[in-house]
């Protein structure tokens, strides 16, 4: 998940890459991406290979050094030994070379199956440029440590019915949107049932009679619904571990890293907008009451009964200093707890380990260091939107307004990167397939056409069947 992607020997986490900045897609989550403006940072080129350099790195991730074969060849500045950055901008985990090239390393038998950010490394803290050029790229860190973390975090999403089946617990929870493009598919499908329509011509000639009555295509954007995702911030469970010894790095978190995180993503990331509150519902909350686990944030009563105004995602942010959560080198870790009508995850939880948090007297850290602190809730926050391995099931057709993989979802007999023969809940082939390297190595693939498209044009590799 461009954050802490829940990995089985199998789960051939490969990563849907955010669109390229010269076109727009209906892309993450059944969203799009925001229009250009020199005001802000984009990172959509560096972003979508980001993505999809660690679908290929997850898909074939083992958790120690070599143990895969060669092949897969992946971006050094990942696995590179001699890594040496030039600038705090370089530093920047969703970059690549200097050139803004992708680079070639090692294969993906160095990664380990975690992703959460790694912050042992105390050389990156330095405000000095000669010792900043020794700091450790943050995507090198996210990948070696932790696994126990991340397994846990698999654990919460697979415990979830939601997540074996498909189906919601409360099917009859729905969020009002206006326009969205799946309800207008849908009422076109049911339509078109109810007139007996059975081929393409009575389908085209009632699409322009459709038109013509100011009914516009699905796909039209001569009234573009998406806007820039609004995301809202709960900052109860975290100002509930306030001590006197972390009040620096509670309001570092909720005054810096938050608001920048937010500001990538709504730059980034259009959805068709929630009208009205946003509600949240128990039947995938922990007990009925928590997001993600009992020991991240209590969803508070007044946002399941009355909802969260001018909001498209609610993340609970909590600092539990868990040792279920928070390894030696763990900073957050993200879930998804809550989903609407068409499998768009709408809540989320996002736990920070406090203690990784390094910061000066005054609360204060360099650039560097707090881009890779954004970094980290970028990436988490990514998990929350669905770039998890666990949620590619979960990808709808933008074409057809229909699921991908059908519910309830089955079990299949397959292959893993590691060679074993599992059985397991898996996208339709459709959404992802299984290859072999020229090395011999086996590796998954997202295939869906966007992805394909994105792979494509960021490796200028037409051959490309996805990411």
């Amino acid at each position: 998940k461009m954050m802490a992607l829940p990995l089985l020997p199998c789960s051939c986490a490969t990563e849907s890459p955010l669109p390229t900045p010269h076109r727009r897609h209906r892309g993450l989550c059944h969203g799009r991406s925001s229009r250009s403006s020199s005001s802000r940072r984009f990172k959509y080129g560096s972003t979508a290979a980001l993505f999809v350099t660690t679908a290929l790195l997850l898909g074939g991730a083992r958790t120690a050094r070599g143990e895969v074969p060669e092949g897969l060849v992946f971006a050094n500045e990942i696995f590179g030994d001699s890594l040496r950055t030039t600038s705090p901008l370089q530093s920047n985990s969703i970059r690549g070379n200097a050139d803004g090239t992708p680079s070639a390393a090692s294969s993906a038998g160095r990664a380990a199956t975690t992703a959460t950010y790694a912050t042992d490394d105390s050389s990156i803290y330095s405000t000095t440029m000669p010792e900043l050029e020794n700091r450790r790229h943050p995507i090198h860190r996210i990948y070696r440590d932790n696994a126990h973390i991340r397994r846990r975090m698999e654990e919460l999403e697979n415990s979830l019915p939601y997540f074996q089946t498909g189906i919601r617990g409360d099917p009859d929870h729905k969020l009002t949107y206006k326009n969205h493009p799946f309800d207008k598919l849908r009422r076109q499908r049911e339509t078109k049932a109810g007139r007996g329509e059975t081929n393409h011509e009575e389908r085209d000639a009632r699409r322009l009679q459709d038109e013509a009555e100011g009914e516009p295509a699905a796909n039209d954007d001569s009234d573009d619904p998406f806007r820039p995702i609004r995301i809202h911030f709960d900052n109860s469970a975290l100002d509930s571990e306030r001590t006197n010894s972390n009040t620096r790095q509670i309001e570092f978190v909720k005054n810096v890293i938050l608001p920048r995180m937010a500001d990538y993503w709504s730059s980034a990331l259009m959805v068709v907008p929630v009208e009205g509150n946003l509600l949240v519902s128990t039947a995938e909350l922990q007990g009925r009451a928590y997001c993600g686990d009992t020991e991240f944030s209590r969803v508070p009563a007044a946002h399941i009964s009355t909802g969260v105004p001018d909001a498209d995602l609610v993340l609970y942010v909590s600092g539990a200093p868990s040792a279920r959560f928070c390894g030696p080198s763990t900073l957050a870790v993200a879930v998804a707890c809550n989903f609407d009508q068409f499998d768009r995850p709408t809540a989320g939880a996002i736990n920070f380990c406090l203690d990784q948090i390094d910061l000066d007297e005054g609360g204060r850290a360099s650039e560097s260091v707090t881009e890779d602190n954004v970094d980290v809730a970028v990436h988490e926050a990514a998990h929350v939107l669905g770039m998890s391995s666990n949620s590619y099931r979960f990808f709808w057709d933008p074409e057809t307004g229909i699921e991908r993989t059908a519910r309830p979802f089955d079990y299949k007999d397959v292959v893993c990167v590691d060679g074993v023969e599992r059985s397991l809940i898996l996208p339709d082939d459709n959404t992802m397939k299984f290859f072999i390297a020229t090395s011999g190595q086996r590796y998954a693939s997202i295939v869906t056409p966007k992805v394909a498209t994105v792979a494509r044009n960021q490796f200028n590799c037409q051959q490309l069947g996805g990411a």
